[in-house]
């Protein structure tokens, strides 16, 4: 069973992804990401693979993958009568995310320690409660630089725990075909730093070492699709974000997201959202619309 490569981004452009779950089963394959991970399981129970590694986990568990460690997390059916059983909550970050220095500070480099330990998988014991759960909950509500302390503060936390379990063995490495992911990684997040802006393929190969053909052929390897494709998926899921969030005119949006052809960008929506811009944006306000309806016929 070969990884699946996952590509995250932050919803916010931030320095962090916090992502909440909550579902009758976890989503969850046999997968890796040049993401770091904190995870902590809130509900249910069921079985692990960290690494080379089977295991269980259960409910209030904490781990931590370090960047590119291959886990898939698989939950027991749900008891008769239980909704919402799979709960977790999970933030995921890149190691250079303040910068490619900031982890080899001195007053910081117990953290790229904690990191690197983190590369074979590291379960935490009880004794991580309940701070832990405390510096989460501020993480997730945080935003800005607040955000970032509280995430700091959690990871000085996890570092300073003294129960820790790494997981996988210590022989185990990913395999030399995974590693192929490192430099296109270092694409994915030029891409969404920069997807608002003319991103030349053969520029973005050759800013990491690959000719044009390598370049295309990692895109359709490891996120099964071509750059091109990625690259409008990427910019539409923007702009879907900022229809629903925000009330500037189509056109405008789709500039911003770096669409310079409207022929082309209402072909791309559709393709991907299967419907016009405008349509879209309507089922929002219709939405918005019923349930303001149904606040005040409670009211009523």
């Amino acid at each position: 069973m070969k990884p699946q490569f996952e590509t995250i981004s932050p919803s916010d452009d931030s320095s962090l992804a916090c992502l909440a779950f909550s579902g009758q089963d976890y989503d969850c394959p046999y997968h890796f990401h040049p993401e770091c991970e904190i995870l902590r399981i809130d509900s249910s129970e069921g079985h692990t693979l960290i690494g080379d590694t089977f295991g269980e986990y259960r409910a209030g568990q904490w781990y931590l993958f370090g960047a590119g460690l291959p886990h898939q997390v698989e939950n027991h059916p749900a008891p008769s009568g239980v909704r919402q059983w799979a709960r977790s909550h999970v933030i995921q970050f890149r190691s250079d995310c303040l910068g490619d220095g900031f982890f080899a500070q001195r007053e910081t480099r117990h953290l790229r320690a904690l990191l690197e330990r983190a590369g074979r998988g590291l379960l935490f014991g009880p004794g991580v409660e309940p701070k832990a759960s405390l510096l989460l909950g501020r993480t997730f509500k945080a935003r800005g630089l607040s955000r970032l302390i509280h995430w700091l503060e959690l990871l000085e936390h996890l570092a300073a725990q003294k129960d820790v379990r790494l997981i996988a063995s210590e022989s185990y490495h990913p395999t030399a075909d995974q590693g192929g992911f490192q430099r296109l990684s270092t694409v994915l997040a030029a891409i969404h730093e920069r997807y608002r802006e003319h991103l030349d393929q053969t520029v973005l190969a050759r800013s990491v070492g690959m000719s044009a053909s390598a370049f295309s052929h990692a895109f359709r390897k490891y996120l099964g699709m071509p750059y091109s494709r990625y690259l409008n998926t990427y910019r539409i899921s923007q702009v879907r974000r900022e229809l629903i969030e925000t009330d500037a005119p189509v056109t405008e949006i789709a500039f911003r997201n770096g669409f310079n052809n409207l022929s082309h960008f209402n072909r791309q929506f559709l393709r991907h959202a299967g419907e016009s811009p405008r349509a879209f944006r309507q089922r929002k306000t219709t939405l918005s619309r019923h349930a303001g309806q149904e606040v005040t016929d409670r009211a009523g």
